[in-house]
C-alpha cells in the first residue's frame, strides 16, 4: 500500500517550524469540519490548529480568526512543533522528531490544506519565495 512520506527541507530541519505549506487561502468552515474530524483543536488565540503525536505537538498556524460556525478565509502559516517537558510545551527543531511522525504531521496538514485551499496568496508566495533566495545566498 502507497502512503505518503514527508520528509522536511534542510532549511526547516534546524527549525521548530515548517513552510511546507504556507501561502494557501483556506476557506474556514471546511476546514475546522475536517480538522474536528481528524482529531485537530482549535488553539487558544483561534489563529490556528493543535493535534498531538505522541508527545510532540503539531500546530498549523492560519491567519483567521478560527472558531465554530465561522465563514471566511484566512492564509495558511507555519507548522510549528512542541515537545511535552512535564507538564509544559517548548519548542522542538524538526529535526529531533522523529521523521515518522513528522511525516504524520505534515500528511494530516496536508489533507486540511487540500480540502480547505482554493488560492495562493500571493503576498506570501512572494515573502516564501524572498526567504529561500535569502537562505540560498547564504
Amino acid at each position: 500500500a502507497f502512503r505518503e512520506f514527508y520528509v522536511p527541507d534542510e532549511a526547516d530541519a534546524k527549525a521548530a517550524d515548517s513552510a511546507m505549506f504556507e501561502g494557501h487561502v483556506l476557506a474556514s468552515r471546511p476546514l475546522i469540519g475536517v480538522a474536528r474530524r481528524e482529531g485537530w483543536s482549535l488553539r487558544a488565540y483561534d489563529d490556528g490548529l493543535i493535534r498531538e503525536f505522541g508527545d510532540v505537538r503539531a500546530t498549523f498556524c492560519v491567519d483567521a480568526r478560527l472558531f465554530p460556525g465561522t465563514d471566511g478565509h484566512g492564509t495558511s502559516r507555519r507548522l510549528c512543533f512542541e515537545r511535552r517537558h512535564d507538564d509544559r510545551w517548548a519548542p522542538v527543531p524538526i529535526e529531533a522528531i522523529d521523521p515518522v511522525v513528522f511525516s504524520e504531521a505534515a500528511r494530516a496538514v496536508d489533507l486540511l490544506v487540500s480540502v480547505a485551499a482554493f488560492a495562493l496568496d500571493d503576498d506570501a508566495t512572494r515573502a516564501a519565495l524572498a526567504s529561500l533566495g535569502a537562505d540560498a545566498a547564504s
